[in-house]
This record gives C-alpha cells, sequence and structure tokens, in this order.
C-alpha cells in the first residue's frame, strides 16, 4: 500500500464498499497514519453532514411527483420483455433510494463530541458528580475551581494529572476531548443504546487504556465516564440526580480582621450543623459508623462499611449540599486478641441471680425475654447518650456561641429530641427491670444546680449511660471474665441516669 491512502479509497471505506481484506489492510494503515486517520475522520463527517442534510432539510422539501408515471408505449412484440425490464431498473432504484435515504446516519466520535461541546451546560444550574474507585465512593462538585489546593482527594488528583485528563472538571466532554487529542494512536467506537451515544476510545499509550464516555441524545449533555487505568484501577463519575442553584456572587470582602479561627468557611460550624441536621433526619447519627471532619477546607462525611441502600439514603440526604464531601469505605479488618481466663465469679453469682429470676418470673421464657428487653433498652438509651455527646464535642460552647440564632435552634431541636427518646427509654427500662427488681421501681429524683453549658452535662449523662449499660451486662449476660456485679447498685444506676438527664432538660 502507498504511504498515504487516496480520498477516493477512504470513501470506499466510509461507504463500507471495499472488499474485506482491502478494509482490513486500510484500517491498519490508518491506526498507524496519524495524516490518514484525520482525512479519513472528515471524510467521515462530510459524509454523515451530506446525509444529515439530505435526510433532515431536502427530503421533506422535495414535492410529489405532480401525476402517477404514464406508461411506456412500446411495440407489441417488444412490449413483455421491455416493460419488465424497465420495472424491474424502477424497483431496483426505488430500492437503491430508500436504503440511502433511510440507513442510520454514521457519526463518528470526533464530529460528536465536537458537537457536544458546543451545547452550553443548563444556565443557572450547578452539578455534582459522583465518584467511585474501588469500595469507595465520594460526592464532590462537578467543578474545582481554582480549589486544587484544599481539594480533598489529592491521590486522585495526582492520578488524573498523570493520565493528563481534567480532575477539576473529569465529566466533561471537553475534559474528554482534550485528553484524546494528545494521543497519536487510538481506537474509537461509537454506539446508540438507551437513549445514548456510548463514546469509546482505547489506546496503548499513557495512563488511562480505555476511556468511556456516555452523552444523552437528548441533549448531549454527559451522563457517565469511565475510565481505564495502566495500573489496573477503574474510576466512574456521574451526576447526582440533584442540581443546585448556582451560587449567588460572593459579597466584597470585608476589612481584614485579625481571625478568630483557622478553620476554612466551607467547613464552619454552621455547615456542619446542617450537615448534622440532614443525617439526623434519616436518624444517621445514632451508632452508625459514619464521621465528619474538616480536610483541607472542606467538610468530609466518611461512612464505613454501609449498605448499598443505606449508602443511597446518604447521597441523598448529603449531595444536595454544597462544600460536603461524601465518602464510603469498607469496614476495617479487626484484630481481636484472645479472651484471658481469668476468675468466674462473676458469671458465678450472675448464674445464681438469674436462676432467682427464673424462678421469680415463672420459667425460662419469660426470663430470656426479661433479659433481651432490658439489655435492648439499655443499649437504646446510650446510643442517645452518644449521639448527645458527639453533639457536644462538633459544637462546644465557643463554636455554638458563632451560630445564629436559628443554627442554635436547631442544634437545641437536635438535643431535645435525643433527650426526649433516652428519657423515654430510661422510664421503659425501669418499669420493665422493677418485675425482677421491685428496688428500682420508685425514682428518687434530687436534681442538682444545672452547670454553665449543656454540653458538660452530656457528657456526665453519658458517663452514667454507659454506667448503667455495663452494670446490667454485667448481672444479665457477664463474661467469663467479668468482675462481679452487685445489684444493689442498680437503683443508684438508674438514679444517677435521671438526674443527669433532668439536669440536661433544665440546660435545653
Amino acid at each position: 500500500m502507498v504511504d498515504h491512502a487516496d480520498d477516493p479509497i477512504l470513501v470506499q471505506l466510509a461507504d463500507a464498499e471495499l472488499a474485506p481484506d482491502d478494509a482490513v489492510a486500510l484500517q491498519r494503515h490508518l491506526d498507524q497514519c496519524a495524516g490518514c486517520r484525520e482525512r479519513y475522520r472528515e471524510i467521515e463527517q462530510d459524509l454523515a453532514g451530506y446525509d444529515d442534510f439530505h435526510h433532515r432539510v431536502l427530503k421533506p422539501t422535495l414535492p410529489a411527483p405532480p401525476r402517477p408515471w404514464p406508461e411506456l408505449a412500446l411495440p407489441r412484440r417488444a412490449a413483455f420483455p421491455v416493460r419488465v425490464l424497465a420495472m424491474a431498473a424502477v424497483v431496483l432504484l426505488g430500492v437503491f433510494t430508500v436504503y440511502r435515504l433511510t440507513r442510520p446516519t454514521r457519526v463518528s466520535a470526533a464530529e460528536l463530541l465536537t458537537r457536544a461541546a458546543a451545547v452550553q451546560r443548563p444556565a443557572g444550574m450547578k452539578k455534582r458528580i459522583r465518584v467511585q474507585m474501588g469500595g469507595r465512593v465520594f460526592v464532590r462538585p462537578a467543578v474545582y475551581r481554582g480549589a486544587a489546593r484544599n481539594d480533598p482527594n489529592p491521590e486522585l488528583r495526582t492520578l488524573f494529572e498523570t493520565a493528563h485528563y481534567s480532575w477539576d472538571d473529569p465529566l466533561s466532554v471537553r475534559s474528554y476531548m482534550s485528553w484524546r487529542s494528545q494521543l497519536s494512536a487510538l481506537r474509537d467506537e461509537v454506539a446508540n443504546a438507551g437513549g445514548a451515544y456510548i463514546i469509546r476510545t482505547t489506546t496503548a499509550q499513557g495512563a488511562v487504556v480505555e476511556a468511556t464516555l456516555a452523552l444523552s441524545t437528548h441533549d448531549l449533555q454527559p451522563l457517565q465516564s469511565t475510565l481505564r487505568f495502566t495500573q489496573g484501577g477503574v474510576v466512574e463519575i456521574m451526576p447526582t440526580e440533584e442540581m443546585l442553584l448556582a451560587e449567588a456572587p460572593a459579597p466584597p470582602p470585608a476589612p481584614r480582621q485579625e481571625a478568630l479561627s483557622s478553620t476554612p468557611e466551607t467547613c464552619s460550624p454552621s455547615r456542619q450543623l446542617s450537615a448534622a441536621a440532614a443525617l439526623h433526619t434519616i436518624e444517621a447519627d445514632l451508632a452508625e459508623p459514619i464521621e465528619l471532619q474538616c480536610e483541607s477546607g472542606r467538610l468530609v462525611v466518611t461512612a464505613i462499611g454501609l449498605p448499598a441502600a443505606r449508602q443511597r439514603q446518604l447521597l441523598d440526604a448529603l449531595s444536595p449540599m454544597p462544600g460536603v464531601d461524601l465518602r464510603f469505605e469498607e469496614p476495617r479488618a479487626r484484630t481481636t486478641s484472645p479472651a484471658s481466663s481469668g476468675p468466674e465469679t462473676g458469671a458465678v453469682l450472675a448464674s445464681q441471680l438469674l436462676a432467682q429470676l427464673e424462678v421469680s418470673l415463672g420459667g425460662r421464657a419469660p426470663l430470656e425475654q426479661f433479659v433481651d428487653r432490658a439489655l435492648d433498652t439499655s443499649d437504646s438509651i446510650l446510643t442517645r447518650a452518644h449521639a448527645l455527646r458527639s453533639l457536644a464535642d462538633r459544637f462546644p460552647a465557643e463554636a455554638e456561641a458563632a451560630l445564629s440564632s436559628q443554627d442554635q435552634q436547631v442544634l437545641h431541636s437536635m438535643a431535645a429530641e435525643h433527650l426526649r427518646v433516652l428519657m423515654g427509654r430510661l422510664a421503659e427500662v425501669r418499669l420493665h427491670l422493677a418485675a425482677g427488681f421491685p428496688a428500682v421501681a420508685s425514682p428518687s429524683r434530687d436534681v442538682p444546680v444545672a452547670p454553665a453549658s449543656w454540653q458538660v452535662t452530656v457528657h456526665s449523662l453519658f458517663a452514667a449511660a454507659k454506667g448503667l449499660d455495663e452494670l446490667l451486662n454485667a448481672l444479665l449476660a457477664p463474661a467469663a471474665n467479668q468482675p462481679a456485679a452487685d445489684v444493689a447498685d442498680l437503683p443508684d444506676a438508674l438514679h444517677s441516669v435521671d438526674v443527669q438527664a433532668a439536669v440536661l432538660a433544665k440546660r435545653l
């Protein structure tokens, strides 16, 4: 084959008119020759443009025939064979015309990307995207504008920069085109499936070996992008379902003052409170492995080991919030040390207590129900106390003072709801335990003076709730090496929780 392919040969290839062997040989040449490959793309674009013009513009404007075709007046002796040949010619011409006019329009990757890049993003809207790599999932703004120094995912930024693929705007037609234009050897495939154009580019050059971009057939907006790296990692990017109104222009800078806090505005107490309130609405602040941290000026919410349905709930709750990144991680492996073979005094005494309870409650089954309900209710009390402690630690008195009055009301409302449930569970467990331990039936509340802040009381409440839970477990379900517990301590343990809850109620 010559050094460069002629245009007629390239046109035949585009129209699928070359012999199979010649088509394969020419395609190999195009894979190696950038000049011919670019010329072939131009020819494909020209042919696709003509087909589109013919189908959408020219064909609808053609007038209908003025009258039916007249019969040809031919000598009788030649009528039969000539008429048959004429009809056959008309039929073949019609079939060819229909084929040319109705065959699917071929769209090249270059043409499709060029058209999509010319489409503006919806005005007044700002997207967020969901990024997944392996078991890690997080939500971030679709576009980082001057935020490289505050990027909470520096390892992914490095990976994308190594591949010369934009991390600031990864779900973008222009970013895809920019990466693709750097490749001297590539292969494109375009498919139309499920209301989307699927562009797939493979290459042996660079850190990305395969990239896929899905575009909506309706408005050519990106629907999903997948990048497969040479090291084996795969990054999937897609927009979240929520759309955010574009942020208002930033107000003029205030006069320079000495900073009161090193925490950037995007991770301010107000922003943290909004995220905590969103988690509270779906009860994601109750003993689930979910952490809130400030990283490089952004609020990062990390959830560990949650099932897919729960992850979806967190995405729905937090995706509409600007300045918040959501990460999902797999549970970390735990190393457990073998239990020591200590004294079994606690277990022996507990078994004696349980034997007495079994008699007083009327059998083994009532005893099991008694123990299960007591421990479950105590666990619920401790869970609410833990949620209150998390709020107190995240919003200490000085941070609360920086909140607006409306935000302070939100914070107190969340704490009050946890306290209301805790006090209800406390009354429930006291009433339940009275069936086996009559001494706990009547609470004696002597409420001390409330401290300066509710945050201080919360820590005392948590300590009391933890003490009650540990005592009930030692009495009703002790470990073999657990120290002996005295049932006489139970009224005081309940009283301690009751008093601290009453003090906290005064502050809230």
